[in-house]
C-alpha cells in the first residue's frame, strides 16, 4: 500500500515579487530577522517558526503547526511548506516543484488547516488532507495540481468494508486552469495487497465542497471512489461557470457513481468522461451523474464514440438531461433506453447515492478492452515458451564437427512476431533473452553425446492491438541431451522449467488504466530426431521431426478496476517436421557451415481457457505455421566457435517478420 498523491504538471500564470527578502538557508538570517533554521543529514534546510515576506528556495522544508500563521510567503525550487492543525499562509505563491502540504495530524487540535488567496503556477502543488480548508480566492494554473482527499485518513483501513468519514475540504472560490485530483488518501487496488474486495453495500457519499468553481479551458476534475467502502463522491458547488472537464468514476453494475452537485447557479459548457469498475452487469438503471438547481450549463458525454467499458463488454451511453420546474438533472442512459418521466427523490434531501427503477436487459456491442487485454496477456505465455524452446534445438549443427571434452555456451535471442486468434486475442509481442549453457561430450562407441545444463532470461513486452500493454519476464533452467551416432542418425531432448513474471496494463475507453500482476510456473519436454543424408562430398540434406509437450499453471488476480480473471492451467502438443540443407566449406583454418532450413509446426491442442468475471472464454491457439530460416556455424578454431540464425514464421495465427539468435561457445 503506497501513499500516492496524484500529480501532474502545469504552465501559465507571471506572478512579480518585490518588497521580500530571501532566506539565507546558510545564516537562518533574512534582512534583520533570525528564524529558528536546521539542515538534515541530506543537507536540506528546515524552518520553524517562519516570518512573513519571504521568498524560500534550495528545497527549504517549512512547519507551520497549530495557531501560527505567515503572509506573503514564496516558494521556489522544490520547496515544501507543510501546515498542521490550525495553522494559516495567506497570500502564497507556489512556483515549479514545490509544494504545499495541509494536514491535521491531530484530530483533537482545534481550528483547520488553512490556506487563504494562493497562487499555485505552473509545476506547482497544493495537497489538501481531511479537514483543509481555503479561504479567499485559489488559483490553479494550467500545469498545476490540487489533490484533494476525499477520506479522513485517521479513519481508513482498507482491509476491511466499513465505510469511512468525508474529508469535509472546503475551498471558497476556486479558478481552475490546471487540474484537481479528488481522491482516496490511499491508492488501493480493488482485492490487493489485503484490501476488502468491493461490498455489496454502498457507503454514503464523500463530500467535498467548492463555493464557487470557475474552470478555464483545457482544465480537469477528476474523482475516485474508496474502493473498500464503496463510497463515490459527491462534489458540492454553490456556483460553477466556465469551460472544463469532469472525469467521474461508476460502479453502474451496482447503480452507484459519482455526483456534481450544484445547490446554486451553473453556465458553460462541460465535459463528463465515465470511467467505470470492472464488475459484470446484467441489468441497468439511469444513474444521475449532474444536479443543478438553476442555470443553463451544458453537459457532453467525452467516452470515444459513447462507449463505456463495463466488465467484459462494452455498451454505448448518453448524456441525457431532465428538467423539473427550475432544477436540472443529467443522467447516463444506455442507448436502448428512456428518461423517467419524474426523478425518485428529492435531491435536496440525498444523503447516499440513489438511483432510478427503469431497469432493462443491456445489449452490448462488443467485447471491453480490458476483457480483450486480459485474453492476449493470456496467451502470450505458451509462444515465449515456444520461442525460447526453438533456440534450445539449434545445438546438433554444432556438435557434428566439434571435438573436446567440455563446452560453455551462449546466445541471444530476439524475436518480433504478431499474434491474432480471430476471436478474443490480437497482440505483438517483442522479445530480447540470453541463454546460458554448460555441457560435457562423451565418444561413444558408435558415435557422439552430449548432456548439460543451461539457464535463460527473457524479457517480453506485449503489445495489444486495442491499446494496453504488458510485460513477460521469464526465467528458465533446464537440461539437455544430444546423440549423433555414425550412421547420421541424432537425437536431441530438452528438458526446462519456467517462472514467469507478468504485468498487465489494460486501456479501458475511457482512456484509464487497470493494472495487475500475476505469477505462472511452466513445464516444457521436447524430443527431436533426425538423419543426416549427404548429398554430396559437401552438401547435406538433414530431415528431422519434433514433438513437445508444455504445461502452463493456473493464475488468478483482480484488475485494479475490479475485474477478476482465473487463468486455467494450459496444455500444448506440437509437432513439426522439416529439413536442413546445409554445405561446408573453408576459409584458411576456419570451417564455415551456411545452411537453410524448412518447417511446418501444428498446434493440436492449444485451448486456453481463462474466466473473467465468472464468464469462460477459450484463446484456442491450435492451427499450422510454416517456418523459414537461413543460418551459419562457424569454427574459429578447434575451440572456439560462433553461429547466428535467422527466421520467418507465417501461420493461421501467427506471422513473425524477423527471429534472430546469435552466439557462441568455447570448447575444453
Amino acid at each position: 500500500m503506497k501513499r500516492t498523491y496524484l500529480s501532474l504538471a502545469i504552465s501559465a500564470f507571471v506572478f512579480g515579487i518585490s518588497g521580500m527578502s530571501v532566506a539565507d538557508p546558510i545564516s537562518g538570517i533574512f534582512g534583520d530577522k533570525f528564524f529558528d533554521y536546521s539542515r538534515d543529514d541530506g543537507g536540506i534546510p528546515h524552518f520553524k517558526n517562519i516570518p512573513s515576506d519571504t521568498v524560500f528556495d534550495n528545497k527549504s522544508m517549512l512547519y507551520l503547526h497549530d495557531s501560527e500563521e505567515i503572509k506573503n510567503v514564496t516558494l521556489n525550487q522544490d520547496s515544501t511548506l507543510k501546515i498542521d492543525g490550525g495553522g494559516t499562509a495567506i497570500n502564497t505563491i507556489v512556483n515549479q516543484d514545490s509544494v504545499i502540504f495541509l494536514i491535521k495530524s491531530k484530530l483533537n487540535t482545534p481550528g483547520a488547516p488553512t490556506v487563504q488567496d494562493t497562487i499555485i503556477n505552473p509545476g506547482g502543488y497544493l495537497n489538501m488532507e481531511a479537514h483543509a480548508v481555503s479561504k479567499g480566492g485559489l488559483y490553479v494554473a494550467k500545469d498545476a495540481v490540487l489533490t484533494i482527499d476525499n477520506v479522513d485518513g485517521n479513519f481508513v483501513n482498507v482491509k476491511f468494508n466499513t465505510p469511512v468519514p468525508a474529508a469535509n475540504v472546503s475551498i471558497e472560490n476556486l479558478k481552475l486552469a490546471g487540474l484537481v485530483d479528488i481522491t482516496p488518501t490511499w491508492n488501493e487496488d480493488d482485492g490487493e495487497d489485503g484490501d476488502a474486495p468491493f461490498p455489496d453495500k454502498p457507503g454514503p457519499y464523500l463530500v467535498t465542497q467548492i463555493h464557487n468553481l470557475e474552470m478555464l479551458p483545457g482544465s480537469k476534475i477528476t474523482m475516485y471512489g474508496y474502493e473498500s467502502g464503496a463510497q463515490y463522491n459527491k462534489l458540492e458547488i454553490n456556483s460553477l461557470s466556465g469551460t472544463g472537464n469532469f472525469e467521474l468514476s461508476t460502479s453502474l453494475a451496482d447503480n452507484i457513481g459519482d455526483l456534481i452537485y450544484v445547490t446554486g447557479h451553473a453556465s458553460g459548457n462541460f465535459g463528463i468522461l465515465v470511467q467505470d469498475r470492472g464488475r459484470e452487469i446484467v441489468h441497468t438503471e439511469n444513474i444521475r451523474l449532474v444536479y443543478i438547481n438553476a442555470g443553463d450549463a451544458q453537459f457532453d458525454l467525452l467516452n470515444k464514440d459513447g462507449i463505456v467499458d463495463i466488465g467484459i463488454h462494452k455498451y454505448r451511453y448518453r448524456l441525457e438531461s431532465k428538467k423539473d420546474g427550475e432544477h436540472t438533472e443529467w443522467y447516463l442512459v444506455n442507448e436502448k433506453k428512456e428518461l423517467p418521466q419524474k426523478p425518485k427523490k428529492d435531491p435536496t434531501e440525498m444523503t447516499n447515492p440513489t438511483k432510478t427503477d427503469n431497469k432493462s436487459t443491456l445489449v452490448p456491442i462488443g467485447f471491453s478492452s480490458s476483457a480483450r487485454n486480459i485474453m492476449s496477456m493470456s496467451a502470450s505465455s505458451q509462444h515465449i515458451l515456444n520461442t525460447e524452446l526453438n533456440t534450445l534445438h539449434q545445438r546438433q549443427g554444432n556438435l557434428r564437427s566439434s571435438d573436446g571434452e567440455m563446452e560453455v555456451w551462449v546466445r541471444h535471442l530476439s524475436d518480433n512476431s504478431r499474434l491474432n486468434t480471430h476471436h478474443y486475442a490480437a497482440f505483438k509481442n517483442t522479445m530480447n533473452g540470453l541463454q546460458i549453457g554448460v555441457g560435457k561430450q562423451f565418444e561413444l562407441e558408435r558415435g557422439k553425446l552430449l548432456t548439460g545444463a543451461f539457464t535463460s532470461y527473457s524479457k517480453s513486452n506485449v503489445k495489444f492491438n486495442i491499446g494496453g500493454n504488458g510485460d513477460v519476464e521469464s526465467y528458465s533452467s533446464g537440461l539437455y541431451a544430444t546423440y549423433l551416432d555414425q550412421s547420421g542418425l541424432y537425437f536431441d531432448t530438452v528438458l526446462k522449467g519456467n517462472r514467469l513474471k507478468n504485468q498487465i496494463r489494460t486501456r479501458m475507453n475511457s482512456g484509464d488504466i487497470g493494472r495487475a500482476d500475476y505469477n505462472q510456473s511452466a513445464f516444457t519436454a521436447s524430443l527431436e530426431t533426425g538423419y543426416t543424408l549427404p548429398i554430396s562430398q559437401r552438401v547435406t540434406f538433414d530431415p528431422y521431426v519434433r514433438v513437445s509437450y508444455s504445461h502452463i499453471s493456473s493464475a488468478d488476480y483482480t484488475l485494479s478496476n475490479g475485474m477478476q480473471t482465473d487463468i486455467h492451467g494450459t496444455n500444448s502438443l506440437q509437432s513439426e517436421a522439416g529439413a536442413r540443407f546445409g554445405t561446408h566449406l573453408t576459409l584458411g583454418s576456419m570451417e564455415i557451415m551456411p545452411y537453410a532450413k524448412l518447417a511446418v509446426s501444428h498446434e493440436f491442442s492449444g485451448s486456453n481457457k481463462v474466466n473473467i468475471n465468472k464468464v469462460t472464454f477459450d484463446n484456442n491457439y491450435s492451427g499450422n505455421t510454416g517456418k523459414y530460416g537461413l543460418g551459419i556455424n562457424t569454427n574459429v578454431n578447434k575451440n572456439i566457435s560462433v553461429y547466428a540464425e535467422a527466421n520467418y514464421l507465417h501461420g493461421n495465427k501467427i506471422e513473425t517478420p524477423i527471429h534472430t539468435t546469435a552466439g557462441f561457445k568455447v570448447l575444453f
